[in-house]
C-alpha cells in the first residue's frame, strides 16, 4: 500500500464516528496507513445495520491494546464487531486482531471467561518466548493480562499471535482440497515427523498431537507449526507430566487404559497415586508417537480408525473403553506393504510403547522413502486393516 492515499467516502464517514472516542495517546490520526487498513476491514465485516457505526465507535476505544513493546494491537471484539471466530479450544478463544501501525493481520487467544486456565497460558508463553525462533512454532508477538469482567479478582490473559491464513489441519483434513494432490499430503507427512524429531530432540514432550493442534500456512510454501503449546513439557519435568492431558482419540492404549479406570473404578487415594505414577511412564516420547501416527492416518483415511469397532469411534467412552482392551502383545494391525508411508504409521500404531518407532528413527525413514520416491498414489490408497485374529 502506498504511504499517500485517500480515504473512501464510507471510511471517512466511519473516522468521523471515531474521531470522538480515539482520545487515547498514540491513537492513529488519519494519515497513517494502519488506519485505513483496519477501517477497511471494519467496512468489510460490517453487518449491514444503521446502528453499526455507532456500536463500532462505542467499542472501538476499548479494543485497542498497547503490548509492553509499544506496539498498539486493535482487538475484534466477536460480540460487539461481528468479526469471525478463528477458533475454539477448551480453555481460549482465537479471534482477529490488527497492528495499527503497520496494518499486519493478526491473531489473539485469549481464555475464556473461567480465568483458571491463565497458568496454562503463563506456560505457553515462557515456551514460546524461549522458542521464539524456532520455526515449529507458532510466532507469538506479545501478551497481555487483566482482570476478567465476570469473575473478580480473577485474570484473564490473550496472546497476540502472527495471523496464519489457513486453519488447523484437522479442518484441512475434514473439509479441504489441499489434500487432494500427492504432493500436499507428502510435504505435510514429512514435514510433521520432523517437527516431532525436532522437539524430542530438544527433550521436550508434546504430549496433545493431533490435527487440530497444527497450523497450516501456505503462500508460496508451506509453513506448518505447532499452534497450541499448552501442554508441552520437559521429559525430567514429572511434576508436569504427571498432569493428565491430551485428546482421548489420540491417547495411547496404555493412557485410554488410565483414563478408563478413572471413569469406571470408585476413586480412592491410592488408586489415584498409582495411576497418577502410571501417568508419568505412559505421557512421554512414545506418547507423542502413537498420537503423531494417528495424525498421519488421517492424511489417509478420515474419520476410519481400524484399531477399534466402528461403533466405538465416534464416542469417548466407547473409544477409551475399546482402547483399554487392547493386548500390547498381541498384533493390533495387519503389516502393510513394507517400503511404504504407511508401513511408517503402521510402525508408530504398535500397541507395545517399548517397539513403537522413535521420532528420529522415523524421521530417517521418511527422508528415505522420499529420496526413493516412495511416496505414490498407489501406497497412498492403501490401507490399515485389523489383524487377523487367530482361530
Amino acid at each position: 500500500m502506498s504511504s499517500s492515499f485517500s480515504l473512501s467516502p464510507d471510511q471517512s464517514k466511519l473516522w468521523c464516528n471515531l474521531e470522538t472516542v480515539s482520545t487515547r495517546p498514540g491513537f492513529p490520526n488519519r494519515n497513517e496507513e494502519g488506519f485505513t487498513k483496519m477501517a477497511q476491514l471494519i467496512l468489510d465485516l460490517e453487518v449491514k445495520s444503521k446502528a453499526y457505526l455507532k456500536r463500532a465507535s462505542d467499542s472501538l476505544a476499548r479494543s485497542v491494546i498497547v503490548l509492553p513493546n509499544g506496539r498498539k494491537i486493535l482487538l475484534f471484539n466477536r460480540k460487539k464487531m461481528g468479526d469471525e471466530l478463528l477458533g475454539k479450544g477448551h480453555y481460549k478463544l482465537v479471534t482477529a486482531a490488527l497492528d495499527l501501525q503497520s496494518g499486519e493481520e493478526l491473531a489473539t487467544a485469549s481464555t475464556r471467561e473461567r480465568a483458571d486456565k491463565v497458568a496454562n497460558f503463563d506456560r505457553e508463553i515462557k515456551i514460546l518466548e524461549d522458542c521464539r525462533e524456532d520455526r515449529n512454532f507458532i510466532q507469538l508477538i506479545g501478551s497481555v493480562k487483566y482482570e476478567s469482567k465476570i469473575y473478580s479478582g480473577h485474570e484473564k490473559c490473550r496472546l497476540i499471535f502472527k495471523r496464519y491464513n489457513l486453519r488447523d489441519l484437522g479442518l484441512i483434513i475434514r473439509k479441504g482440497p489441499l489434500l487432494k494432490t500427492l504432493d500436499n499430503r507428502k510435504i505435510i507427512f514429512l514435514r510433521l515427523v520432523e517437527m516431532v524429531a525436532e522437539l524430542h530432540r530438544k527433550k521436550m514432550v508434546h504430549r496433545d498431537i493431533k490435527p487440530d493442534n497444527i497450523l497450516v500456512h501456505q503462500t508460496n510454501r508451506f509453513e506448518i507449526v505447532f499452534g497450541d503449546v499448552g501442554s508441552l513439557c520437559r521429559e525430567t519435568d514429572s511434576a508436569r507430566r504427571r498432569e493428565k492431558c491430551g485428546t482421548p482419540f489420540y491417547l495411547t492404549p496404555e493412557q485410554a487404559t488410565i483414563r478408563h479406570l478413572e471413569s469406571t473404578v470408585t476413586a480412592t487415594p491410592e488408586l489415584n497415586h498409582a495411576l497418577c505414577e502410571w501417568w508419568v511412564e505412559t505421557a512421554s516420547y512414545s506418547s507423542d508417537m502413537w498420537a503423531l501416527g494417528v495424525t498421519l492416518f488421517e492424511l489417509f483415511k478420515y474419520n476410519y480408525f481400524p484399531w477399534v469397532p466402528p461403533e466405538a469411534s465416534k464416542t469417548r467412552g466407547p473409544w477409551l473403553k475399546a482402547m483399554s482392551e487392547i493386548d500390547p502383545n498381541k498384533p493390533l494391525l495387519a503389516k502393510p506393504a513394507e517400503n511404504s508411508p504407511l508401513y511408517l504409521v503402521w510402525r508408530m500404531l504398535t500397541p507395545d510403547p517399548k517397539t513403537r518407532i522413535t521420532a528420529e528413527e522415523a524421521l530417517l525413514e521418511a527422508r528415505r522413502l522420499e529420496k526413493e520416491d516412495r511416496f505414490t498414489e498407489e501406497s497412498w490408497s492403501q490401507c490399515l486393516k485389523p489383524a487377523e485374529t487367530p482361530e
